[in-house]
């Protein structure tokens, strides 16, 4: 799969408003969504199992995700 190696993502400022409900990216380990306009729900970051950083700094979240079990190693 293209992107299944990646590592870290950094798709900052890029006014994304939501994500793909399934992203395959089972490597990454840090995800900056940073400046963007996400409202949530975040229903892609639960297949983001090695995920240990989330950026989701200036963004308009309407509340923070609740916590997503698969997410273990979430720092």
């Amino acid at each position: 799969l293209p992107g299944a190696q990646l590592r870290v993502l950094k798709i900052n400022g890029n006014e994304l408003t939501a994500l793909p409900s399934a992203l395959k990216l089972f490597k990454l380990n840090t995800l900056d969504l940073g400046f963007n306009q996400l409202v949530g729900p975040l229903p892609g970051l639960a297949s983001l199992t090695s995920l240990q950083v989330l950026l989701l700094n200036s963004n308009v979240l309407r509340k923070f995700p609740p916590p997503i079990p698969s997410l273990k190693k979430l720092n």
